[in-house]
């Protein structure tokens, strides 16, 4: 870490007894650490590369059913309708890139924790730090993936269910890398922090917009029942993450506390 000094050098003359020549003393002040920058950070550094990588590998292997979800996402399967199975390797990918997003995301809100607040006054470690915000958002997708399953096995059946978990996977997945660019210019490129905001708030709104047609599409298409699929979508999408950026929030406004 750089040093900043913050006050005044003073300048301390004193005489050599033998040569009798002067010499100048600089007498500083103790300073305080830079700004810390998660861009310039080795560990994060190398796991976003590390992650990148992964994702870039998990994409590649499930590039068919990326494909066929991007295809027929605004369109409902009936019955009638033959689909190519998607193979295990390509599901495995998908979640391996839904475990993707859930980092993405936490280094993002991690970037954005340590550029709104003094870090060096907290007793726990960054890389703990980095650990806790992916606990919460790896809590989050699994909280609302159970929520999801119970309220789904209850209501609906089975071919519908499972045209919405391979939806879910894909928005998911999608929302990880289209926040990807956003992050990496928080983090590396300087882009303003209300820029990266909205940016931020623009992939999460639209993805959710994507969410309610396609819990229209699947569920409530041939109900009609608006009042129901308004319930569905907010029990089930608003107020986990809701809750999600309250605990986030909370923890950002107790942050000095030591651990």
């Amino acid at each position: 870490m750089g040093m900043v000094g913050t006050d005044t050098l003073a300048v301390v003359q004193t005489e050599k007894p033998i040569k009798g020549q002067t010499e100048q003393l600089v007498v500083g002040v103790e300073g305080k650490p830079s700004a810390y920058n998660a861009g310039t950070d080795s560990v994060v550094s190398a796991s976003v590369l590390m992650m990148i990588i992964v994702a870039l590998l998990a994409l590649a292997a499930s590039w068919g059913f990326v494909v066929r979800q991007t295809r027929n996402f605004f369109y409902r399967e009936n019955e009638r309708t033959t689909n190519v199975p998607d193979s295990n390797k390509e599901i495995r990918s998908q979640v391996l890139l839904v475990a993707f997003t859930t980092f993405i995301f936490s280094v993002s809100y991690f970037a954005y924790f340590t550029h709104v607040n003094d870090v060096h006054d907290m007793a726990m470690s960054k890389n703990l730090l980095i650990l806790l915000f992916v606990g919460v958002f790896v809590a989050y997708i699994l909280i609302k993936v159970g929520l999801y399953q119970l309220v789904n096995w209850v209501f609906f059946h089975g071919k519908e269910i499972e045209q919405w978990n391979k939806s879910q996977l894909y928005v998911t997945t999608m929302e990880g890398l289209l926040m990807t660019p956003v992050a990496l210019l928080f983090i590396y490129g300087k882009l303003p922090l209300t820029t990266a905001l909205i940016c931020g708030g623009f992939v999460v709104i639209l993805c959710k917009l994507c969410t309610f047609y396609k819990s229209y599409l699947i569920f409530f298409r041939r109900f009609a029942a608006f009042l129901q699929i308004f319930l569905y979508f907010c029990a089930l999408e608003l107020i986990p993450l809701a809750a999600l950026v309250g605990i986030l929030e909370a923890y950002n406004g107790n942050s000095i506390i030591n651990f």
